[in-house]
């Protein structure tokens, strides 16, 4: 059986804060518990701790959302997901563990989708982050890619491209910027136009004439450049 999930929704708008109660309301396994004016109101009300799920837009008096979620320290905090015209605090959102960042004008496709992540995070072992994110903004809007999902990066001019579980991504980064945070997870560079994840690898090969590349489970085959060559090989064993 779906738990149900108890919600606060907190916007300084009168009419932002009456589309998302409309949404809550409209689906099922959702009690709104609370509605709340600005952030102030918002924090005291969390603190009462029987809320599963908090709506917050950013921008509000007295205290911002973003403000709300670090006031609330690590003790069992809500589950939170933004709700806001601003893309522009989208890394701050996601910097303080917010699960999904929703932007205006708000669909009941894109809430569930939210709701689907929620659920995942309340239910999985620990209600723990599962991954570093990568935050992407793409025509106004905002999406989130799991490092856990990443299988390896492409250089792609003043981009890189992102070859994940589900597709492919475009992303405004640089391959030296994207090495440097993605070494800890266990990704390696194998080349300047290349970062895989090393758990992908499935072959080494040799290519006439010295050239080396790597076969991944996907099916990609990635440049080896000569210089990184014994790296990659040393990793792999």
């Amino acid at each position: 059986m779906t738990q149900t999930l108890r919600v606060l929704v907190a916007d300084d708008e009168p009419l932002t804060r009456s589309e998302l109660v409309s949404l809550v309301e409209s689906e099922a396994g959702l009690e709104l518990v609370a509605v709340c004016r600005d952030g102030k109101e918002a924090f005291e009300r969390l603190g009462q701790a029987d809320v599963d799920l908090a709506l917050l837009d950013v921008e509000m008096p007295l205290m911002s959302g973003i403000e709300v979620v670090r006031s609330l320290g690590s003790a069992a905090p809500p589950a939170v997901v933004f709700a806001t015209a601003h893309p522009e605090f989208a890394v701050a959102a996601f910097e303080v563990q917010a699960i999904d960042y929703l932007l205006k004008p708000y669909d009941h496709a894109r809430f569930a989708a939210a709701l689907g992540r929620v659920r995942e995070r309340l239910t999985s072992r620990d209600g723990a982050d599962t991954g570093t994110r990568l935050v992407l903004r793409r025509e106004g809007r905002v999406e989130v890619v799991m490092v856990q999902d990443l299988l390896w990066v492409e250089s792609a001019d003043q981009y890189v491209q992102l070859h994940t579980t589900d597709g492919e991504r475009l992303m405004r980064e640089s391959m030296s910027r994207m090495e440097e945070a993605l070494l800890p997870h266990g990704f390696l560079r194998v080349h300047r136009s290349a970062i895989v994840r090393l758990e992908q690898v499935r072959e080494l090969h040799s290519l006439p004439g010295g050239a080396k590349e790597l076969l991944l489970g996907d099916g990609s085959r990635v440049p080896v450049s000569r210089a990184r060559a014994a790296e990659v090989r040393r990793s792999l064993l």
